[in-house]
């Protein structure tokens, strides 16, 4: 399947059988973790790209080749891959660092959409957790 990020302004967009899709909030200017897990990959490649551009390639016994290191502001953990933990950061967290990424296994896509934290999204998620509770609350209720 495509792998193609969609912005909608929810934490845990969708969980399908091959594409997961999360949105992490960050502050400019913070580090960020973007998750990316799969659970069985033997020597075959992941990569991280954003949004067309390759950033950075890694197998499960830890070899890395960065592609974009965007100035040394992005880490991984080769030592993480060997369980399945594909999580890139990035630091120093700029403008252009902002969007969708893609982590690719065969045809396995996890995205994460990175948007800064600003009030209005904190407000925005606040109202989310409101709406999320209350119709927890009435699902409850009527079961």
């Amino acid at each position: 399947p495509a792998c193609v990020c969609a912005f909608q302004p929810v934490l845990i967009l969708t969980l399908n059988s091959r594409i997961a899709e999360i949105i992490e909030v960050a502050p400019l200017g913070s580090s960020v973790l973007l998750p990316c897990h799969f659970t069985s990959n033997k020597d075959s490649w992941v990569s991280w790209a954003h949004p067309v551009i390759d950033l950075v390639n890694l197998t499960s016994k830890g070899f890395i080749k960065f592609l974009d290191p965007k100035s040394g502001r992005l880490k991984v953990f080769p030592n993480q891959a060997s369980m399945g933990n594909y999580t890139i950061r990035i630091d120093e967290l700029e403008v252009s660092d902002l969007g969708c990424y893609r982590c690719v296994w065969k045809n396995n896509c996890h995205q994460v959409e990175l948007v800064a934290e600003t009030c209005e999204y904190i407000f925005l998620l606040k109202d989310f957790k409101v709406m999320f509770s209350f119709f927890l609350q009435v699902f409850l209720f009527l079961s």
